[in-house]
């Protein structure tokens, strides 16, 4: 269909090259922004599809090793108490090395002490003398 010329408006030929050169330049500034805008979430949705399939990958192994009958979960937990048995004797141990060797290092006679075989015993007969 065609419009009749006469509704068409009567702009100057200068006029409409000055709008078309704007309406192309507004046309480029918004393709540009859409080309950043579609980089910035290609980017994005790829990082987020990278945890996506890692994820799957995760799970799908789980079911393929369920499906095998193999065990599936976290690792089974080992017992540890021998091994904290084993290091409480140990502090035990050595706590009571050093305190045997402090008692030794402090053991000395002090230096007024008499030696065992002149000790003399003192008798307290209560009666004064």
């Amino acid at each position: 269909m065609r419009a009749p010329e006469t509704l068409l408006p009567d702009l100057p030929l200068a006029a409409t090259k000055e709008r078309a050169d704007e309406v192309q330049a507004d046309v480029r500034a918004a393709l540009e922004d859409a080309v950043e805008r579609s980089t910035e979430l290609t980017a994005e949705l790829t990082a987020d599809l990278a945890a996506v399939l890692d994820e799957a990958r995760v799970r799908g192994g789980a079911a393929w090793d369920a499906l095998r009958g193999e065990r599936v979960g976290p690792p089974v937990a080992r017992r540890r108490w021998p091994v904290a048995l084993a290091a409480a004797l140990a502090g035990a141990t050595a706590g009571v090395a050093v305190a045997v060797a402090l008692r030794r290092l402090r053991a000395g006679d002090p230096p007024d002490a008499q030696e065992p075989e002149e000790l003399l015993a003192v008798v307290d007969r209560g009666d004064g003398s």
